[in-house]
């Protein structure tokens, strides 16, 4: 069946695209002029979303605005050309996809590569492609309706930040320290290899559980207020001890730092875990060790003092102070030799 309309009026409105279809001399084309255009033909909409209708056995274009910037610099001559003389290097796709839609198939794609030569060079781009057939009155397919969504930027962006979560995964599986995020849940989002051998569990018994669950209940409590101050947006510096799964009781170091948004609110908090086991032992071998030695100089009947090997006299000096009446400024360094005896 064959409509009649005013070619100079139609398609009202569709913008630049919809002015160059107006224009164009269908009638050099398949498709003849456009007062002789049957009712499916003439479904091109004004839509900021891209489609482009490929039409009759040669499959020639017609397209809105939304589809300029997926032509590429195809566009104006894509409007009225076939799809295999403007997109030679997918012919190879399209051609099954037309013959498929051209039997009367829908079809969709997501997230699809191609390599496109748009912009005069080979240019990898990720579409989500959704194929129409259309049918005229006696049920037989003249065309197919293409909506077109790039997602090009939107595939980088995801992959680049799997990239640089897997890099941060593996900077932090390598730190001799226990690094992971909970959210405002108290939730854990991330957990380093460090977590997972110290608490002698894997990924998936960490990662998405509650803290309460990794950690137990009586330790989770006993942090509670300091996680709930660092949800405040307050950094925390504490140390503690836990008991490891092989009932080993280790001092730990744990920071909690905030993590802000972009608008500074609090999204979760890193907790940073630090093995200080040994530096804690050191620290008490030396308070033993200071408590013989002042005992030791508290026993002996004299002044006693230390002085470096060329007779400088160095650190606090109790005894000689007590003798002499020197204050700690006046006697280090040389200073004892121009002390006299106080009798």
């Amino acid at each position: 069946m064959t409509y009649q309309f005013t070619s100079g009026h139609w398609p009202i409105g569709g913008g630049e695209t919809g002015e160059l279809v107006r224009r164009f001399d269908w009638a050099a084309t398949s498709l003849g002029p456009i007062s002789a255009w049957p009712q499916n033909l003439r479904i091109k909409v004004n839509s900021i979303v891209p489609q482009v209708l490929m039409w009759g056995d040669d499959h020639v274009m017609i397209y809105n605005d939304g589809y300029v910037e997926i032509a590429g610099n195809y566009h104006p001559r894509a409007l009225g050309a076939t799809v295999p003389g403007i997109w030679p290097e997918i012919w190879d796709w399209n051609s099954k996809i037309l013959e498929a839609g051209f039997r009367g198939e829908v079809q969709s794609y997501r997230d699809q590569k191609m390599v496109l030569h748009r912009h005069g060079v080979p240019e990898e781009v990720v579409f989500d492609l959704f194929y129409t057939p259309i049918y005229d009155d006696d049920g037989k397919v003249n065309g197919v309706l293409c909506t077109v969504l790039e997602n090009t930027d939107k595939v980088k962006a995801v992959a680049e930040l799997a990239e640089s979560r897997e890099e941060l995964k593996r900077l932090t599986d390598a730190l001799p320290i226990l690094v992971g995020f909970i959210d405002r849940g108290h939730i854990y989002r991330f957990a380093n290899q460090g977590y997972m051998e110290w608490f002698g569990l894997d990924a998936a018994d960490v990662v998405g559980k509650h803290v309460s669950e990794v950690i137990g209940q009586a330790s989770y409590q006993t942090r509670l207020p300091l996680v709930e101050q660092a949800m405040a947006g307050d950094r925390i510096i504490t140390d503690t001890s836990i008991v490891r799964p092989d009932g080993t009781d280790r001092n730990v170091e744990i920071r909690y730092v905030p993590r802000r948004t972009s608008g500074g609110d609090v999204e979760g908090i890193y907790v940073v875990m630090i093995d200080i086991e040994d530096r804690k032992r050191s620290e008490v071998a030396l308070q033993r060790s200071n408590g013989r030695f002042r005992a030791a100089v508290n026993a002996v009947h004299g002044v006693i003092w230390t002085n470096a090997a060329d007779g400088r006299m160095l650190g606090e000096q109790p005894a000689w102070s007590a003798l002499t009446g020197q204050p700690f400024e006046s006697y280090q360094g040389y200073g004892w030799a121009g002390c006299r005896s106080p009798g």
